[in-house]
């Protein structure tokens, strides 16, 4: 139950430093989908506004979307990616 749902949050969360951004945005997305707290939320918004300056359109899209998801859950914590 509740191990296996730590060390998955820990994989994720080492699959946000990964150099492949296809990756780090699955694994962001991944521990949205997760009831994550305020605290644990900060490297998704990271990793995601590093996505955000893809030359890639999709993944700028997707990052957007993502964004959005968590602007809904966390709005102080993702007021930083208005900055950007």
């Amino acid at each position: 139950g509740s191990q296996v749902l730590r060390e998955g949050y820990q994989f994720l969360l080492s699959c946000l430093r990964h150099s492949k951004d296809m990756i780090v945005f699955e694994a962001a997305r991944a521990i949205t989908l997760l009831p994550v707290e305020f605290d644990e939320a900060e490297p998704i918004i990271i990793a995601l506004v590093g996505l955000l300056r893809s030359p890639k359109p999709c993944e700028t899209v997707a990052a957007l979307r993502t964004l959005s998801q968590l602007a809904i859950r966390f709005p102080s914590l993702s007021s930083r990616c208005n900055e950007e």
